[in-house]
């Protein structure tokens, strides 16, 4: 099996990029440098967890950007294309999103973006885990906020080393 594009328990890791759930959080990190093949797979993953969730689920995102990822037309096309074709159960099913990057250049473009064309569920731009989780669990009642952040850093510091490769 191919390291780089493997089932994780508990997710799915390519390079440049881990997803998994935790609860009801959808969780996306992401490490910057993703290639075609796994820009790819993050969007299969991504529509993936869209379709595969019930209309009575509310299941929020939280997404963790270390370095911005580079898009060019292709990839912003096809990433806004599935966003756009599943907006109404986006709507219906996502409690919450947030992002979290230290970033001052991705956060301002995304504020803007948002203001500009907000999406249709609460959502922020933050740069820190804390104010990340403190959002969602503002957001979803039963979420513990310390605890989250406690499991997501911990399965992020195992699979870190494998992003890295990438």
């Amino acid at each position: 099996m191919n390291p780089a594009r493997s089932l994780y328990v508990g997710g799915v890791v390519d390079t440049g990029w881990y997803r998994a759930r935790i609860g009801n959080v959808d969780i996306l990190y992401v490490h910057g440098r993703m290639t075609d093949a796994s820009f790819e797979h993050f969007v299969d993953a991504a529509r993936r967890s869209i379709d595969e969730c019930g209309d009575d689920e509310q299941i929020a995102m939280f997404m963790e950007v270390l370095q911005p990822v580079m898009m060019d037309s292709r990839w912003r096309k096809r990433m806004a294309g599935m966003l756009k074709e599943r907006a109404e159960k986006l709507r219906r099913t996502r409690p919450a999103y947030v992002m979290v990057t230290p970033s001052l250049v991705v956060r301002s473009a995304l504020t803007v973006i948002h203001w500009a064309a907000p999406p249709p569920y609460p959502h922020t731009v933050v740069s820190s885990l804390e104010e990340g989780f403190d959002f969602l669990a503002r957001h979803m009642p039963g979420v513990n906020a310390r605890e989250l952040q406690r499991e997501y850093e911990q399965r992020r510091a195992a699979l870190l080393p494998t992003l890295e490769r990438g």
